[in-house]
């Protein structure tokens, strides 16, 4: 596909938190893995038969400059995690999103820095994402607080934590079991969806054949 400038892409960003897709689409909009439920109160015995992984491009990443401004005048900052605030941070992804994504969140701080990024207001954390934790070279999960959602933020996130592993070498990366979301990530990054992808790497999971079998005809 032909490449767009950089500004021209940067007015096809949308919102990753207006968006109804599951993981951990993005979430705030997210993935809806193992069966958590997601923002839309997705449920595992609704996972679409289409959740498929999708594959990003790196070196070809729209521009969220403007939009991380804005946030930053309304008093929201982007920052990349700190250990000394692991728990604190964690605690947030389980009790607004699940278990399973504080599981996934937790390993993010095995490195320094930590492949998790939030979104503050004041001091209170509104949103975060991460990356490599369930696999590597795997973006997520990420997750917006409800009441923030739609201005933003989300797509912020989810620029900076690609930029992250662009700078690590990564030349692509992989959104793991995307649903709802693939229009979203295929007009806003120009993700290809990776065929026969279900369950994936999700495959060695607890719980995964029920989800399997719980799946809309």
């Amino acid at each position: 596909m032909t490449s767009a400038p950089a500004g021209e892409r940067s007015t096809r960003v949308k919102s990753l938190d207006m968006c109804r897709g599951k993981r951990e689409c993005g979430g705030g909009v997210r993935h809806d893995r193992l069966g958590k439920a997601s923002d839309a109160g997705h449920k595992s015995g609704g996972i679409p038969l289409n959740a498929k992984d999708m594959l990003v491009k790196l070196y070809d990443l729209p521009d969220a400059t403007e939009t991380e401004s804005a946030l930053r005048a309304q008093g929201i900052t982007i920052k990349q995690a700190m250990p000394h605030n692991m728990h604190r941070i964690v605690a947030y992804v389980k009790e607004t999103f699940s278990e399973g994504w504080a599981g996934e969140c937790s390993v993010s701080f095995s490195r320094n820095p930590p492949s998790c990024f939030v979104a503050v207001d004041g001091d209170t954390i509104v949103g975060f994402a991460c990356y490599e934790t369930t696999c590597l070279n795997f973006f997520g999960p990420t997750g917006v607080s409800p009441q923030y959602r739609g201005r933003g933020i989300g797509t912020v996130l989810l620029i900076k934590s690609l930029q992250a592993m662009h700078q690590m070498g990564y030349g692509y990366a992989i959104i793991g079991w995307v649903d709802e979301a693939q229009a979203f990530y295929e007009r806003t990054l120009r993700a290809i969806p990776i065929p026969d992808s279900f369950p994936g790497v999700y495959r060695r999971a607890i719980g995964i054949e029920k989800i399997i079998a719980g799946r809309k005809p």
